[in-house]
Protein backbone atom coordinates (compact mmCIF):
# COMPACT_ATOMS: atom_id res chain seq x y z
CA UNK A 1 0.00 0.00 0.00
CA UNK A 2 1.32 3.29 -0.79
CA UNK A 3 1.08 6.10 2.06
CA UNK A 4 0.08 9.71 1.55
CA UNK A 5 2.73 11.10 0.20
CA UNK A 6 3.52 8.03 -2.51
CA UNK A 7 -0.21 8.14 -3.46
CA UNK A 8 -0.37 12.33 -3.77
CA UNK A 9 3.09 11.53 -5.90
CA UNK A 10 1.56 9.28 -8.34
CA UNK A 11 0.58 10.49 -11.95
CA UNK A 12 -3.11 8.70 -11.58
CA UNK A 13 -3.25 10.93 -8.10
CA UNK A 14 -1.74 13.69 -10.10
CA UNK A 15 -4.14 13.34 -13.24
CA UNK A 16 -7.48 13.14 -10.34
CA UNK A 17 -6.35 16.26 -8.96
CA UNK A 18 -6.50 17.81 -12.10
CA UNK A 19 -9.79 16.36 -12.90
CA UNK A 20 -11.41 17.71 -9.69
CA UNK A 21 -10.22 20.96 -10.35
CA UNK A 22 -11.69 20.74 -14.11
CA UNK A 23 -15.28 19.71 -11.95
CA UNK A 24 -17.81 22.30 -11.39
CA UNK A 25 -18.10 23.83 -7.36
CA UNK A 26 -20.32 22.00 -5.16
CA UNK A 27 -23.83 23.98 -5.29
CA UNK A 28 -22.72 25.64 -8.43
CA UNK A 29 -26.01 24.36 -10.09
CA UNK A 30 -28.18 25.33 -7.61
CA UNK A 31 -26.74 28.94 -7.28
CA UNK A 32 -27.69 28.98 -10.97
CA UNK A 33 -31.17 28.22 -10.54
CA UNK A 34 -31.27 30.56 -7.97
CA UNK A 35 -30.55 33.84 -10.02
CA UNK A 36 -32.78 32.34 -12.49
CA UNK A 37 -35.66 32.46 -9.99
CA UNK A 38 -34.96 36.29 -9.59
CA UNK A 39 -34.64 36.69 -13.44
CA UNK A 40 -38.08 34.84 -13.93
CA UNK A 41 -39.56 37.17 -11.19
CA UNK A 42 -38.45 39.90 -12.94
CA UNK A 43 -39.91 39.03 -16.37
CA UNK A 44 -43.12 38.27 -15.01
CA UNK A 45 -42.87 42.06 -13.70
CA UNK A 46 -41.69 43.12 -16.51
CA UNK A 47 -45.24 41.52 -18.50
CA UNK A 48 -43.43 39.35 -20.42
CA UNK A 49 -45.71 35.88 -21.00
CA UNK A 50 -45.63 32.18 -20.44
CA UNK A 51 -42.57 32.33 -18.57
CA UNK A 52 -41.52 29.02 -17.22
CA UNK A 53 -38.12 28.04 -15.23
CA UNK A 54 -37.09 24.55 -15.93
CA UNK A 55 -34.64 24.32 -12.84
CA UNK A 56 -34.03 20.39 -13.62
CA UNK A 57 -32.92 20.15 -16.78
CA UNK A 58 -29.55 19.11 -17.24
CA UNK A 59 -28.99 23.36 -18.01
CA UNK A 60 -31.54 24.79 -15.72
CA UNK A 61 -33.01 27.71 -17.94
CA UNK A 62 -35.84 30.24 -18.39
CA UNK A 63 -38.56 29.88 -21.95
CA UNK A 64 -40.25 33.02 -22.44
CA UNK A 65 -42.38 34.89 -24.70
CA UNK A 66 -41.99 38.60 -26.41
CA UNK A 67 -45.53 39.69 -26.14
CA UNK A 68 -44.83 42.19 -28.58
CA UNK A 69 -43.08 40.21 -31.16
CA UNK A 70 -44.53 36.81 -30.04
CA UNK A 71 -40.76 35.66 -30.16
CA UNK A 72 -40.29 32.67 -27.85
CA UNK A 73 -37.01 33.26 -26.25
CA UNK A 74 -34.58 31.22 -23.74
CA UNK A 75 -32.29 32.53 -20.95
CA UNK A 76 -29.58 30.31 -19.17
CA UNK A 77 -26.89 31.27 -16.85
CA UNK A 78 -22.78 30.01 -17.46
CA UNK A 79 -23.06 27.53 -20.39
CA UNK A 80 -21.39 27.75 -23.86
CA UNK A 81 -24.40 29.26 -26.03
CA UNK A 82 -23.05 32.25 -27.06
CA UNK A 83 -19.65 30.64 -28.57
CA UNK A 84 -21.52 27.83 -30.05
CA UNK A 85 -24.38 30.70 -31.62
CA UNK A 86 -21.02 32.46 -33.21
CA UNK A 87 -19.87 29.12 -34.68
CA UNK A 88 -22.97 28.55 -36.40
CA UNK A 89 -23.10 32.30 -37.02
CA UNK A 90 -19.70 31.91 -39.22
CA UNK A 91 -21.15 28.88 -40.80
CA UNK A 92 -24.52 30.92 -41.83
CA UNK A 93 -22.05 33.67 -43.19
CA UNK A 94 -20.61 31.13 -46.03
CA UNK A 95 -23.79 30.54 -46.99
CA UNK A 96 -27.21 31.94 -47.59
CA UNK A 97 -29.30 29.05 -47.97
CA UNK A 98 -28.34 27.52 -44.29
CA UNK A 99 -29.95 30.31 -42.68
CA UNK A 100 -33.01 29.73 -44.86
CA UNK A 101 -32.97 26.27 -44.20
CA UNK A 102 -32.99 26.66 -40.35
CA UNK A 103 -35.86 28.25 -40.32
CA UNK A 104 -38.11 26.10 -42.61
CA UNK A 105 -37.09 23.33 -40.69
CA UNK A 106 -38.12 25.27 -37.36
CA UNK A 107 -41.40 26.20 -39.11
CA UNK A 108 -41.55 22.34 -39.90
CA UNK A 109 -41.23 21.51 -36.34
CA UNK A 110 -43.23 23.79 -34.71
CA UNK A 111 -46.22 22.73 -36.61
CA UNK A 112 -45.68 19.19 -35.78
CA UNK A 113 -45.29 19.71 -32.02
CA UNK A 114 -41.84 17.95 -32.20
CA UNK A 115 -39.86 21.37 -31.04
CA UNK A 116 -40.12 20.65 -27.20
CA UNK A 117 -37.26 19.27 -25.78
CA UNK A 118 -39.07 18.92 -22.32
CA UNK A 119 -41.45 17.16 -23.47
CA UNK A 120 -39.11 14.75 -25.33
CA UNK A 121 -38.90 15.98 -28.99
CA UNK A 122 -35.72 18.64 -30.62
CA UNK A 123 -34.44 21.75 -29.34
CA UNK A 124 -33.89 24.41 -31.56
CA UNK A 125 -29.79 23.54 -31.51
CA UNK A 126 -30.24 19.96 -32.21
CA UNK A 127 -32.33 21.62 -35.28
CA UNK A 128 -29.99 23.89 -36.64
CA UNK A 129 -27.31 20.68 -36.03
CA UNK A 130 -29.43 18.67 -38.23
CA UNK A 131 -29.92 21.11 -40.60
CA UNK A 132 -26.20 22.25 -40.65
CA UNK A 133 -25.03 18.29 -41.36
CA UNK A 134 -27.83 18.29 -44.11
CA UNK A 135 -25.83 20.61 -46.23
CA UNK A 136 -22.50 19.20 -45.03
CA UNK A 137 -23.40 15.59 -46.67
CA UNK A 138 -24.80 17.00 -49.89
CA UNK A 139 -22.90 16.11 -53.15
CA UNK A 140 -20.75 18.51 -53.55
CA UNK A 141 -20.59 19.56 -50.09
CA UNK A 142 -22.38 23.26 -49.22
CA UNK A 143 -20.51 23.67 -45.61
CA UNK A 144 -17.68 21.95 -44.04
CA UNK A 145 -16.96 19.80 -41.56
CA UNK A 146 -17.28 22.03 -38.21
CA UNK A 147 -13.51 20.82 -37.60
CA UNK A 148 -12.10 22.31 -40.08
CA UNK A 149 -13.43 25.95 -38.28
CA UNK A 150 -13.28 24.63 -34.76
CA UNK A 151 -9.43 22.99 -34.90
CA UNK A 152 -6.27 24.62 -34.41
CA UNK A 153 -4.86 23.51 -38.23
CA UNK A 154 -5.66 21.08 -40.97
CA UNK A 155 -3.43 18.51 -40.01
CA UNK A 156 -5.34 18.26 -36.72
CA UNK A 157 -8.43 17.76 -38.54
CA UNK A 158 -6.88 15.67 -41.06
CA UNK A 159 -5.63 13.58 -38.11
CA UNK A 160 -9.18 13.36 -36.19
CA UNK A 161 -10.80 11.96 -39.88
CA UNK A 162 -7.90 9.46 -40.03
CA UNK A 163 -9.07 8.02 -36.71
CA UNK A 164 -12.87 7.88 -38.07
CA UNK A 165 -12.39 6.29 -41.32
CA UNK A 166 -9.87 3.80 -39.28
CA UNK A 167 -13.05 2.91 -37.06
CA UNK A 168 -15.33 2.65 -39.98
CA UNK A 169 -12.99 0.37 -41.99
CA UNK A 170 -12.25 -2.05 -39.15
CA UNK A 171 -16.33 -2.84 -38.87
CA UNK A 172 -15.86 -3.40 -35.37
CA UNK A 173 -19.39 -3.83 -33.37
CA UNK A 174 -20.50 -0.49 -32.56
CA UNK A 175 -19.29 0.33 -29.24
CA UNK A 176 -17.98 4.15 -26.68
CA UNK A 177 -15.08 5.04 -28.27
CA UNK A 178 -12.53 7.96 -26.60
CA UNK A 179 -12.51 11.78 -27.50
CA UNK A 180 -9.36 12.42 -29.33
CA UNK A 181 -7.21 15.16 -27.26
CA UNK A 182 -6.98 17.05 -30.39
CA UNK A 183 -10.77 17.94 -29.72
CA UNK A 184 -10.45 17.96 -25.87
CA UNK A 185 -8.65 20.85 -26.29
CA UNK A 186 -10.02 22.36 -29.17
CA UNK A 187 -13.58 22.28 -27.03
CA UNK A 188 -11.90 23.84 -24.03
CA UNK A 189 -10.28 27.41 -26.03
CA UNK A 190 -14.17 28.26 -26.94
CA UNK A 191 -11.88 31.62 -28.60
CA UNK A 192 -14.33 32.38 -31.62
CA UNK A 193 -11.74 34.78 -33.51
CA UNK A 194 -9.87 32.12 -34.74
CA UNK A 195 -13.34 30.14 -35.81
CA UNK A 196 -14.21 33.39 -37.92
CA UNK A 197 -10.54 33.73 -39.69
CA UNK A 198 -10.87 29.99 -40.42
CA UNK A 199 -14.47 30.24 -41.84
CA UNK A 200 -13.09 32.89 -44.10
CA UNK A 201 -11.06 30.54 -46.22
CA UNK A 202 -14.22 28.39 -47.09
CA UNK A 203 -16.00 31.17 -48.46
CA UNK A 204 -18.18 30.02 -51.82
CA UNK A 205 -17.20 26.47 -50.67
CA UNK A 206 -20.62 25.49 -51.64
CA UNK A 207 -20.85 27.55 -54.85
CA UNK A 208 -20.47 23.89 -57.05
CA UNK A 209 -23.62 22.91 -55.73
CA UNK A 210 -26.66 24.71 -57.19
CA UNK A 211 -29.56 22.92 -55.11
CA UNK A 212 -32.47 25.70 -54.74
CA UNK A 213 -34.10 26.12 -51.28
CA UNK A 214 -36.79 23.99 -52.05
CA UNK A 215 -35.00 20.92 -53.39
CA UNK A 216 -33.13 21.37 -49.85
CA UNK A 217 -35.98 20.95 -47.89
CA UNK A 218 -36.75 18.12 -50.13
CA UNK A 219 -33.88 16.09 -49.32
CA UNK A 220 -33.63 17.06 -45.67
CA UNK A 221 -36.86 14.82 -45.29
CA UNK A 222 -36.16 11.96 -47.26
CA UNK A 223 -32.08 12.08 -46.01
CA UNK A 224 -33.49 11.53 -42.33
CA UNK A 225 -36.57 8.93 -43.48
CA UNK A 226 -34.27 6.99 -45.03
CA UNK A 227 -32.24 6.32 -41.95
CA UNK A 228 -35.09 6.05 -39.59
CA UNK A 229 -34.09 1.82 -39.02
CA UNK A 230 -30.27 2.62 -38.26
CA UNK A 231 -30.63 4.87 -35.45
CA UNK A 232 -31.17 2.00 -32.73
CA UNK A 233 -28.22 0.71 -34.46
CA UNK A 234 -25.92 3.75 -32.70
CA UNK A 235 -25.54 5.62 -36.01
CA UNK A 236 -25.00 9.68 -35.25
CA UNK A 237 -24.98 11.99 -37.52
CA UNK A 238 -21.92 14.20 -37.04
CA UNK A 239 -21.60 17.93 -37.71
CA UNK A 240 -18.20 18.10 -36.54
CA UNK A 241 -16.95 15.08 -38.94
CA UNK A 242 -19.62 15.91 -41.34
CA UNK A 243 -20.78 12.38 -41.85
CA UNK A 244 -22.51 9.81 -40.63
CA UNK A 245 -20.72 7.98 -37.95
CA UNK A 246 -21.74 4.35 -35.90
CA UNK A 247 -20.59 4.85 -32.55
CA UNK A 248 -19.86 7.53 -30.48
CA UNK A 249 -18.50 9.08 -27.36
CA UNK A 250 -21.57 8.41 -25.11
CA UNK A 251 -22.58 4.11 -24.44
CA UNK A 252 -24.50 2.43 -27.41
CA UNK A 253 -27.99 2.32 -26.79
CA UNK A 254 -28.12 5.41 -24.31
CA UNK A 255 -30.10 7.47 -26.38
CA UNK A 256 -32.71 6.72 -29.12
CA UNK A 257 -31.12 9.34 -32.16
CA UNK A 258 -27.89 10.69 -32.09
CA UNK A 259 -26.76 14.23 -33.16
CA UNK A 260 -23.66 15.11 -32.16
CA UNK A 261 -22.63 18.27 -30.74
CA UNK A 262 -19.42 19.57 -33.05
CA UNK A 263 -18.45 21.95 -29.96
CA UNK A 264 -18.73 19.60 -27.07
CA UNK A 265 -17.50 16.55 -27.60
CA UNK A 266 -19.51 13.57 -25.80
CA UNK A 267 -22.66 15.35 -25.50
CA UNK A 268 -26.07 14.34 -27.86
CA UNK A 269 -28.25 17.23 -29.06
CA UNK A 270 -30.98 15.07 -29.65
CA UNK A 271 -30.82 13.25 -26.26
CA UNK A 272 -34.23 15.01 -25.02
CA UNK A 273 -35.94 12.11 -27.51
CA UNK A 274 -36.99 8.71 -25.32
CA UNK A 275 -38.36 5.87 -26.22
CA UNK A 276 -41.89 7.34 -25.12
CA UNK A 277 -41.29 9.91 -27.81
CA UNK A 278 -39.01 8.78 -30.18
CA UNK A 279 -42.62 7.25 -32.83
CA UNK A 280 -43.98 10.84 -32.24
CA UNK A 281 -40.79 12.21 -33.43
CA UNK A 282 -40.15 9.78 -36.43
CA UNK A 283 -43.97 10.37 -37.32
CA UNK A 284 -43.23 14.07 -37.77
CA UNK A 285 -40.60 12.85 -40.15
CA UNK A 286 -42.49 10.24 -41.80
CA UNK A 287 -45.51 13.16 -42.55
CA UNK A 288 -43.27 16.12 -43.22
CA UNK A 289 -41.69 13.85 -46.52
CA UNK A 290 -45.61 13.42 -47.13
CA UNK A 291 -46.38 17.06 -46.93
CA UNK A 292 -43.67 18.18 -48.61
CA UNK A 293 -44.53 15.67 -51.54
CA UNK A 294 -48.04 17.44 -52.01
CA UNK A 295 -45.60 21.14 -51.73
CA UNK A 296 -43.86 19.73 -55.04
CA UNK A 297 -46.74 17.98 -56.69
CA UNK A 298 -48.95 20.90 -56.05
CA UNK A 299 -50.97 21.88 -59.72
CA UNK A 300 -52.81 25.07 -58.77
CA UNK A 301 -51.96 28.32 -56.39
CA UNK A 302 -54.53 27.09 -54.08
CA UNK A 303 -53.05 23.80 -53.75
CA UNK A 304 -49.77 24.90 -52.73
CA UNK A 305 -51.13 27.45 -50.67
CA UNK A 306 -52.63 24.23 -48.44
CA UNK A 307 -49.81 22.13 -48.62
CA UNK A 308 -47.55 24.75 -47.65
CA UNK A 309 -49.68 25.07 -44.47
CA UNK A 310 -50.07 21.51 -43.95
CA UNK A 311 -45.92 21.56 -43.58
CA UNK A 312 -44.68 24.39 -42.01
CA UNK A 313 -48.06 25.74 -40.59
CA UNK A 314 -50.19 29.29 -40.61
CA UNK A 315 -46.61 31.45 -41.81
CA UNK A 316 -46.61 29.96 -44.67
CA UNK A 317 -49.44 31.19 -46.53
CA UNK A 318 -48.27 33.00 -49.41
CA UNK A 319 -50.60 35.79 -48.77
CA UNK A 320 -48.94 36.44 -45.61
CA UNK A 321 -46.60 39.47 -45.99
CA UNK A 322 -43.53 38.89 -44.00
CA UNK A 323 -41.41 41.78 -42.76
CA UNK A 324 -37.94 41.72 -41.58
CA UNK A 325 -38.44 43.30 -37.83
CA UNK A 326 -37.99 40.35 -35.17
CA UNK A 327 -36.70 37.79 -37.40
CA UNK A 328 -34.47 35.41 -35.79
CA UNK A 329 -30.76 34.83 -36.22
CA UNK A 330 -27.75 32.59 -35.62
CA UNK A 331 -25.33 34.89 -34.05
CA UNK A 332 -21.93 34.88 -34.56
CA UNK A 333 -20.49 37.41 -36.80
CA UNK A 334 -23.11 39.40 -38.58
CA UNK A 335 -25.31 37.30 -36.76
CA UNK A 336 -27.18 40.10 -35.62
CA UNK A 337 -28.58 41.35 -39.10
CA UNK A 338 -32.17 40.45 -39.93
CA UNK A 339 -33.04 37.25 -41.77
CA UNK A 340 -34.91 37.89 -45.09
CA UNK A 341 -37.69 35.66 -45.54
CA UNK A 342 -36.47 32.66 -47.33
CA UNK A 343 -37.44 32.12 -50.87
CA UNK A 344 -38.16 28.19 -51.56
CA UNK A 345 -37.29 28.91 -55.60
CA UNK A 346 -34.48 30.67 -55.18
CA UNK A 347 -30.84 29.79 -56.12
CA UNK A 348 -28.31 29.22 -53.66
CA UNK A 349 -27.47 32.03 -51.33
CA UNK A 350 -23.84 32.63 -52.38
CA UNK A 351 -22.62 33.70 -56.09
CA UNK A 352 -19.68 31.76 -57.78
CA UNK A 353 -16.97 31.28 -56.76
CA UNK A 354 -13.22 29.31 -56.96
CA UNK A 355 -14.39 27.22 -53.88
CA UNK A 356 -15.49 23.71 -53.85
CA UNK A 357 -17.01 21.60 -51.32
CA UNK A 358 -14.55 19.01 -50.72
CA UNK A 359 -11.83 21.44 -49.72
CA UNK A 360 -11.15 25.79 -49.17
CA UNK A 361 -9.94 27.69 -52.10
Amino acid sequence: EMGPAAAAAAPGARGAGRNRRLQQPRGYKSRKVQLLHKVASELRYQAFSEVNLIAHARVPLIKFKDPQTGVNCDVCVGNDGVYKSACLGAMANLDSRYRDLVFLVKMWAKNFDCNDATAGSFNSFALSLMSLFHLQTRSPPILPPAMRLTLQNDAAADADLAAENERAANLEPIRKFPVSKIRQQSDALRDIGPVEQRARRWENCGAANDATLAELLVTFFTHFRAVEPLWRHGLVASAYAGRWVAGSAWAPGRYCLGVEDPFAAGDNVARAVQRRSLPKVLAAIRDGTLAMARVAWAETDEDLERALFNLLGPGASPEREMTNAGWPTLGGSGGGDALAPPTLGGGPGPGPGPGHGHGPP
